[in-house]
């Protein structure tokens, strides 16, 4: 699951919501307002993916913090549905679903280049491209892989095979847009497997192996940032690998201090040569707590309340912030009333 944001207005909706089977690779698009929450993403999963398919085993998403959120644990936890997350610094993860939103923004942007606010209405034929489209590592459409069967063809217009003009202007147009989008999604297709595949090197460690892991101050708020970001110092370590997390990640063991999650990707690893102890690069933690984001916090501290964040003590001293109030020295009048003006 994964969503493609920040789109033009259409029809109320900003937002699409990418679902994808990773077995038949068959691929639903829900439309989403803006301001969609995790209750909202619920109801469009209920009612677009689980009234077709049923509840799935597993989810592979990467860390929303919608797909963070306990309403959304929980609900999927009662029905038997498992999470897996995708690990941190590495969106590329969950690849299926990357590479199905850069198609379905192709597929859209070569229509609606010059009409944006039409997506919505082009969103069906879109899924229906995809589902019926042949994949190369299936050997097969998703349709077929689903069904068990070949999709059904969507008949050519044979010109003047009708007497409205509506229709048939529209069918004609159908066909034009079918055509030409099925020619630049297929070369699309070949040129992204075409890059992917030359970037992808195969890397291992084992579990007592030691790895430098490559952090950026500058997004980790317990990181303390050097004058310049290019100048920075990019890999902390070494740290010692606990266990494989799939089979692409591990998990280190990194200081308890540390806030930082602690699965991370091969990509931003790189094994220690030679002996442990002699090569440190400590983390640069700072001692400050990070920017407080929730409103809810920034309201209870201005009013010298005590704030607690998960695993932690108070924060706040309250009788160390208590600021005497000021004495107001303007004078109450009386308010005039209709004899003062006699």
């Amino acid at each position: 699951m994964d969503f493609i944001t920040c789109l033009p207005s259409s029809k109320g909706r900003f937002t699409i919501m990418t679902v994808l089977d990773s077995l038949s690779k068959y691929g639903h698009f829900i439309p989403l307002a803006s301001t969609f929450t995790t209750n909202t993403v619920a109801e469009g999963f209920v009612t677009q993916i689980i009234c077709f398919h049923g509840p799935p085993c597993s989810i592979f998403t990467e860390r929303d913090r919608r797909f963070l959120h306990s309403f959304w644990q929980e609900i999927n936890r009662l029905q038997g549905t498992s999470f897996a997350m995708s690990t941190v610094y590495h969106s590329q993860t969950d690849g299926q679903s990357e590479a199905l939103n850069k198609c379905v923004e192709k597929y859209l942007r070569c229509f609606v280049v010059d009409v944006p606010i039409e997506w919505v209405a082009m969103l069906p034929q879109a899924e229906y491209w995809y589902n019926t489209s042949y994949q190369s590592s299936a050997g097969m459409t998703p349709f077929q892989a689903l069904c068990g069967r070949e999709p059904p063809i969507v008949a050519h217009y044979i010109l003047r095979s009708t007497s409205s003009y509506l229709v048939e202007a529209y069918l004609v147009q159908r066909d034009e847009v079918l055509t030409l989008l099925k020619q630049n999604l297929s070369k699309a297709q070949v040129l992204m497997k075409k890059f992917a595949d030359a970037k992808c090197t195969e890397v291992t460690f084992s579990v007592v192996d030691w790895v430098y892991v490559k952090l950026n101050p500058y997004r980790q708020t317990y990181l303390r940032e050097l004058p310049s970001h290019k100048l920075d110092i990019r890999f902390f370590g070494p740290f010692q690998i606990l266990k494989r997390v799939g089979e692409v990640a591990y998990k280190l063991e990194l200081p308890e201090a540390a806030r930082i999650h602690s699965v991370f990707h091969v990509s931003v690893q790189r094994r220690c040569v030679g002996s442990p102890t002699q090569q440190i690069t400590p983390l640069n933690l700072t001692n400050c707590d990070p920017p407080i984001s929730n409103l809810e916090d920034k309201v209870l501290i201005e009013k010298q309340s005590i704030v607690m964040n998960e695993n932690s003590e108070v924060e706040t001293n309250v009788a160390e912030q208590i600021v005497p109030a000021r004495h107001n020295t303007r004078v109450k009048r009386r308010p005039k009333t209709l004899t003062d003006f006699e």
